[in-house]
């Protein structure tokens, strides 16, 4: 016989709710609008963790200049982390990433920075649902806080 009890399977399933989770970098989209005639918004939006069923997304703000029409040469300006969301839908509990700290690839105002990235260090907080136990009823789980680090692959500062 043996086997885990009800309560040990939810604290099982507890522990495993945060595997199957990778870094990874992912590039979704790099919107660009114009702040004026040499300078362009471009505002890249990638996935740094990812799981099956949901992936976290995160927000940059970026400023790229045209330094030379002739060869059509743009710099980034400023690229500034702006949030971390959740899409999808997990199973089996929640998890809540916070905003997390961006660190840009580059010192704003030094010329030549052709292409830039972003390196992202952020905690997710999952809470596992836990289980009905017969007899015992609800076994909850504690939730728990995971820290992780993503960079970004490199982008053009080209709109």
């Amino acid at each position: 016989g043996g086997g885990l009890s009800c309560s040990e399977q939810a604290i099982e399933q507890g522990k495993k709710f945060s595997e199957d989770v990778s870094v990874v970098s992912i590039t979704q989209s790099t919107n660009v609008s114009n702040i004026d005639a040499l300078t362009k918004y471009k505002n890249p939006l990638w996935t740094c963790l990812k799981n099956l069923n949901w992936h976290l997304n995160s927000q940059e703000i970026g400023i790229v200049k045209l330094v030379d029409p002739a060869t059509n040469t743009w710099e980034w300006e400023s690229l500034i982390h702006q949030s971390i969301s959740l899409v999808g839908w997990p199973i089996g509990g929640t998890v809540t990433p916070d905003n997390g700290t961006g660190t840009p690839s580059f010192v704003g105002g030094n010329p030549n920075i052709l292409y830039a990235g972003m390196s992202l260090n952020f905690n997710v907080k999952f809470a596992p649902s836990g289980l009905d136990c017969p007899l015992v009823g609800h076994v909850g789980v504690t939730p728990y806080t995971l820290n992780y680090t993503s960079t970004s692959s490199l982008w053009s500062a080209k709109p």
